[in-house]
């Protein structure tokens, strides 16, 4: 009998000890919510329990943005970061959705058969990859500022870059996305996208030449969790796209959308600059965002891979005394 009772209170000690050990060790909910987000950054995901739905989780901000073959391209050029040729050919090239009819260098070469064989698609010679720019950029979307804006996806599982267009997009994400329960999904917070329409200056489809940085072409929408935008910022952004459509037209005119101190500077840039160094400078103001806003001055900014180093520009516009918004900077 002493036995059994010994036993008995073994069994019940056991029991405790483990159970507490589970309440000490288990990850609170939000712990774990993060953890399950950072493993499954830059992934795509199927909501299989869905509709199918495919998602993106954005490795910048954290949260997962819905995406289909009629909306993805504007959500991926408004999430993209730009990138020069030289260094979007350091990333390894899937060779399984790439258009079969481009030869992007004009070699003679189309494109599938120069990354078959590790050859640069974007000029001579073999390809040199990086393994530092490549694991940098896993997840990314990068806009390929010096062909059409292109877009490709670094996709975290192999390493590889894969073109996306509105032909591919589809079968592409089906087949990366990571399968997901409701459950699982629903621990990853989703983007509370803010869609405006905005008028876009038309854009010349002439390839400008590499040698001056990778500023993309202007998304047709704009994606943001910044409140919508007040009276301030709305009279801001108003200045940045005149200014921005201005200069890639090459209007001398652009300097009056800048404040004093500043447009001889101005004018002497543009005065350097060819047609397709202006429109890339045009586009490097169009692709910028909304980063902070006050009664006297709005930020906006964007992002650009220069020499494989990511670089944030900022713009400021400034409030005058008369109530006018210029730029200040460039």
């Amino acid at each position: 009998m002493t036995f059994l009772k010994k036993q008995k209170t073994i069994v019940i000690t056991t029991f405790v000890l483990l159970f507490s050990c589970f309440l000490v060790f288990s990850p609170p909910k939000s712990l774990a919510a993060d953890s399950l987000t950072a493993r499954l950054r830059g992934r795509l995901l199927l909501q299989a329990q869905s509709r199918g739905q495919v998602w993106y989780v954005n490795p910048i901000d954290d949260r997962r943005y819905e995406v289909n073959a009629e909306n993805a391209l504007s959500i991926f050029r408004a999430l993209a970061l730009g990138i020069t040729n030289d260094d979007l050919e350091k990333i390894p090239t899937d060779t399984n959705f790439i258009n079969a009819k481009v030869d992007s260098d004009g070699d003679g070469y189309l494109d599938i058969v120069e990354a078959v064989n590790g050859y640069n698609l974007f000029g001579p010679g073999k390809a040199i990859f990086d393994k530092k720019i490549t694991t940098r950029l896993r997840g990314r979307l990068l806009l390929q500022a010096q062909n059409h804006g292109q877009i490709w996806y670094v996709n975290p599982v192999d390493d590889r870059k894969y073109e996306v267009n509105a032909a591919n997009a589809l079968p592409l994400f089906r087949q990366l996305a990571l399968g997901i329960t409701d459950a699982d999904l629903s621990e990853i917070s989703p983007a509370t996208v803010t869609t405006e329409v905005s008028e876009t200056p038309k854009v010349s489809e002439t390839s400008p030449p590499g040698g001056f940085g990778n500023l993309p072409t202007p998304p047709s929408y704009t994606y943001t969790y910044l409140p919508r935008q007040n009276d301030n910022a709305a009279s801001a952004g108003t200045v940045m796209s005149a200014a921005a459509s201005a200069i890639r037209g090459g209007n001398a005119q652009a300097t009056a959308y800048f404040t004093p101190a500043v447009r001889k500077a101005i004018a002497y840039t543009m005065g350097v600059l060819d047609s397709s160094g202006l429109l890339i400078l045009g586009n490097l103001l169009s692709s910028a965002t909304l980063t902070s806003s006050n009664t006297t001055g709005v930020v906006y900014a964007t992002h650009v891979l220069f020499n494989g180093q990511n670089v944030t520009v900022s713009f400021y516009v400034q409030k005058q005394p008369d109530g006018s918004w210029l730029l200040a900077n460039l």
